[in-house]
């Protein structure tokens, strides 16, 4: 719970050093991954796996994150405070009513963070990148519930997401009920050949301004990501490749792929 303490601490010590530089805050990016990754699944530190443990942990964040939207506010009351929320869009395996309602339960899981602080944000931020078709399936003498196997022969990311522009448009329209501005803060794909990413920019793109022709407060996109990363996530590392430029580790060589291009294009 100390941490509470510390995070705050942080919070109004930059939101003082940096009030005359910067409009829009985020307090903590992907909550709920960094719970779901760190305390559940196992997969990345602390690596422990206790759905307990878990709610403690995002319990703590909200009301880190509350205590520090309400300190950012006390040095401006004009700056604009948000998270970054990660939203996949749950697809339900050949439509059977069972892998429906599975589907609906994840989707009221994921929204529980942001239901729990939607009076503590100024905007709403989210990262797009797939869609997880979710349903039982026998395997043997057993039953899988989410099955990433489920997408192999679909269109994919190198890290196998499925790529669904239209979820975009979905998870925005799920987003309106609260009635605040929109900023879709990451929304890419890891394609080290280039070969998707081009058409992957334009399909979202094209979803999310019939999101905006419909009436839902859309205000600014931003592409993930600029330069290839390292990927700490699950410690991926530096293999998936997501820049608009790559980077060649051993020289440091910078090299606009052919995709940047398209997204200039479809700038003007």
């Amino acid at each position: 719970k100390k941490i509470i303490y510390y995070f705050s601490r942080y919070a109004e010590k930059i939101a003082v050093e940096f009030k005359n530089d910067v409009k829009f805050w985020i307090t903590i990016n992907e909550p709920t991954v960094y719970t779901s990754l760190g305390y559940t699944k196992g997969t990345q530190p602390p690596g422990i796996k206790n759905i307990f443990r878990a709610r403690k942990v995002i319990n703590n964040l909200i009301k880190a994150h509350t205590k520090a939207y309400n300190l950012i506010h006390s040095v401006d009351k004009n700056m604009q405070v948000s998270t970054g929320y990660a939203i996949s869009y749950w697809l339900p395996y050949k439509n059977k009513p069972l892998n429906i309602c599975l589907a609906r339960l994840l989707k009221f899981l994921e929204d529980h963070f942001l239901k729990k602080i939607k009076n503590k944000i100024d905007f709403i931020a989210f990262q797009y990148y797939r869609s997880i078709t979710i349903g039982f399936k026998r395997g043997g003498d057993s039953f899988s519930i989410i099955d990433t196997k489920f997408d192999t022969n679909e269109n994919t990311s190198d890290l196998g997401w499925k790529i669904y522009p239209e979820g975009i448009y979905y998870v925005l329209k799920e987003l309106k009920k609260y009635n605040k501005p929109i900023y879709i803060t990451e929304n890419g794909i890891a394609d080290a050949k280039d070969e998707k990413r081009g058409q992957f920019i334009k399909d979202h793109l094209f979803w999310i301004l019939r999101a905006i022709q419909e009436g839902i407060n859309v205000r600014g996109y931003l592409h993930w990501s600029l330069l290839d990363n390292f990927e700490f996530v699950e410690i991926r590392g530096f293999w998936p490749r997501f820049g608009l430029v790559e980077i060649d580790y051993k020289t440091m060589e910078r090299k606009i792929r052919p995709s940047a291009y398209e997204w200039a294009k479809t700038l003007t």
